[in-house]
C-alpha cells in the first residue's frame, strides 16, 4: 500500500513524532479502535499488556491507533492510557483512507503490516486474544509471515488452520465479540 506523503505526524506519548519511529521496529501494526466501543475498550487493555511483554528491554513491536473515535475529547480519554503512537485526531483524511485501505468492517481491528504497508495478517485481533501467554511466540509468528511474504509462500493464521485469506467476513455490527 502506497501512505500518502502527509502521512508523517504522529504522536506518543511525548508529543509529535514522525513515522521513523513506527518504521524502525521490527514488527508494524496498524490498531483500528473507538473508545465507544465496549470490546475495543477490553482489547486495549489485553493489548498494552501484550505490547509491554514483547518490548520488554528493546523496541519489537510498534502500534499505530487509528481512531473511530467522534470528538478530539473521547480521542484524549482514550488513548491516555495506551503505550503506543496515534494518528491525530484532525487527521480524519489519513484515517478514512487507512480504513478504506485496509477494508475496515469492525473493531476492533489489528493489522499487522510489513516495511512496504502490506498486509501480513488481517487476524491480529484474534492472534492476540488466543496468545496472550505466549507474546513472543506471536511476535516471532508474525515476524515469520513477513519473511514468508517476501518468498510470497502461503500465509496460516496463528491458532487457526484456514489461510488468512480463505475467509473475508462480514461484520454487521462495529464491534467483534470480546477477547
Amino acid at each position: 500500500m502506497e501512505i500518502p506523503n502527509t502521512f508523517d505526524k504522529l504522536i506518543s506519548k511525548s508529543g509529535s513524532t514522525s513515522i521513523s519511529q513506527f518504521r524502525s521496529a521490527k514488527t508494524k501494526a496498524l490498531y483500528f479502535s473507538a473508545s465507544w466501543c465496549t470490546p475495543c475498550r477490553k482489547f486495549s487493555r489485553i493489548l498494552a499488556e501484550f505490547y509491554k511483554k514483547v518490548n520488554n528491554g528493546q523496541k519489537e513491536l510498534e502500534i499505530i491507533f487509528v481512531s473511530d473515535d467522534a470528538s478530539e475529547d473521547d480521542f484524549n480519554n482514550y488513548y491516555k492510557d495506551m503505550p503506543w503512537l496515534a494518528i491525530p485526531f484532525d487527521e480524519t483524511r489519513i484515517i478514512e483512507d487507512l480504513q478504506e485501505a485496509y477494508q475496515i468492517e469492525g473493531l476492533p481491528a489489528l493489522v499487522i503490516v510489513n516495511e512496504n504497508w502490506e498486509v501480513l495478517s488481517l487476524s491480529g485481533y484474534k492472534d492476540v486474544c488466543k496468545n496472550q501467554k505466549k507474546p513472543s511466540k506471536l511476535l516471532k509468528f508474525w515476524e515469520e509471515l513477513d519473511r514468508k511474504k517476501e518468498t510470497k509462500a502461503p500465509q496460516k493464521a496463528m491458532g487457526d488452520s484456514s489461510s488468512e485469506n480463505a475467509v473475508k467476513r462480514k461484520i454487521k455490527s462495529k464491534c467483534f465479540v470480546w477477547c
